[in-house]
């Protein structure tokens, strides 16, 4: 289950990294971080990293298949 949806992540959001999944009855919480270029207040380039929980509903019938929330 966790290798299908760490495949619909790499396929529909390139980019983000995959920090954590948890699943919960017919629940999947998924939580992703992007890295963020940008330039500081010094005009140093720097990363800073964003970090976002999306919640998905397991479809019963079939359990590979997501749908977000």
């Amino acid at each position: 289950m966790r290798s299908s949806i760490h495949t619909f992540f790499e396929k529909n959001h390139p980019g983000p990294e995959i920090v954590r999944v948890h699943f919960m009855e017919n629940k999947c919480f998924v939580q992703v971080e992007k890295q963020i270029p940008e330039y500081s207040s010094l005009g140093r380039f720097q990363f800073n990293h964003e970090t976002e929980m999306t919640e998905y509903d397991i479809i019963p019938r079939n359990r590979r298949e997501i749908a977000e929330a």
